[in-house]
C-alpha cells in the first residue's frame, strides 16, 4: 500500500535530504528504491534493478528525458531522449566515477543506507545533498553501478542560471566546502560570479552573496522548454 508521509517544514527551502531520510526510515521493505516525484519509471525498471541487487551495491537507473507534451502515457518510451552527457548503456557497469551518481533514480539496501547515516541534513533546498551523498558512497567503498533500467523525467520549466535559488546553493555550496575542503556546483556559481551576484574564485574559502538577481534577470534565465534539467 501507498503510504504519505508530511514533513513539518519552517522554511521555504525543501529539507530534501531529511525528506529522504524520513522516506527511507518510514519504508517497510530492505530494498530502498528512490525516484524523484518527476520521473516515470519504465513498466520493467524495478524489475531491472533488483536483478542486480547487492547489500554492498549502490544502483543508479537511466534516466532518459520527455518533452513538453508527450503525449499518451503509454508510449513516452518512444518520444524519451537520452542524456548527451550520460553513457548509453548495453550491459550494467560498475562505475568507478561517483560523480555519475544522481540521486533522481537509485536503489540501495536498507542496511548501506544507514551505514552511512543516509544523507547530510546539513543541506537544506537545492544543490549539494546528492554529490555529498555520494562521496559517502566512495568513503564507504560501496559499490557504483550504473544499470540500464529507463526512467522517464517530465519536462518543466527551470531558469538557467538557477536564480530563484541563489542563496540555497550558496550556503550549501559554503557548508560542502567547509566539510570536504573543495567547491560543487562550481559552473552555477561561476555564472553568478560572472553576473556580479557573488564574490567567488576557485580560490575562495568563502562565498559572500553581493546583491541579489533583478526582476529582469529572472526573466531572461527562465527556459519554458528546457529539456535536460
Amino acid at each position: 500500500p501507498i503510504r504519505i508521509v508530511h514533513i513539518e517544514c519552517s522554511t521555504k527551502r525543501l529539507p530534501i535530504a531529511k525528506a529522504r531520510n524520513i522516506g527511507a526510515r518510514e519504508s517497510s521493505y530492505d530494498k530502498l528504491f528512490f525516484l524523484d516525484v518527476d520521473c516515470i519509471p519504465d513498466r520493467s525498471y524495478f524489475e531491472q534493478m533488483a536483478t542486480y541487487f547487492k547489500d554492498d551495491r549502490v544502483l543508479m537507473g537511466t534516466p532518459h528525458y520527455l518533452p513538453k507534451n508527450p503525449g499518451d502515457i503509454k508510449h513516452i518510451h518512444e518520444k524519451a531522449i537520452a542524456h548527451p552527457h550520460r553513457p548509453l548503456l548495453i550491459e550494467p557497469r560498475k562505475e568507478p566515477d561517483y560523480n555519475m551518481f544522481w540521486s533522481l533514480c537509485f536503489a540501495m539496501s536498507r542496511k548501506s543506507f544507514e551505514s552511512i547515516a543516509g544523507f547530510d541534513e546539513g543541506f537544506l533546498g537545492y544543490g549539494g545533498e546528492d554529490t555529498d551523498f555520494a562521496w559517502k558512497l566512495k568513503d564507504a567503498e560501496l559499490e557504483l553501478w550504473l544499470i540500464n533500467a529507463k526512467v522517464y523525467h517530465q519536462q518543466h520549466p527551470v531558469s538557467v542560471p538557477p536564480l530563484g535559488h541563489l542563496e540555497a546553493i550558496v550556503d550549501n555550496s559554503n557548508y560542502f566546502y567547509n566539510k570536504r575542503g573543495f567547491w560543487i556546483m562550481e559552473s552555477w556559481l561561476q555564472d553568478f560570479n560572472e553576473m556580479g551576484l557573488i564574490d567567488w574564485n576557485p580560490n575562495t574559502e568563502k562565498i559572500n552573496i553581493v546583491r541579489q538577481p533583478t526582476s529582469q534577470e529572472k526573466e531572461n534565465a527562465y527556459r519554458e522548454d528546457a529539456l535536460f534539467m
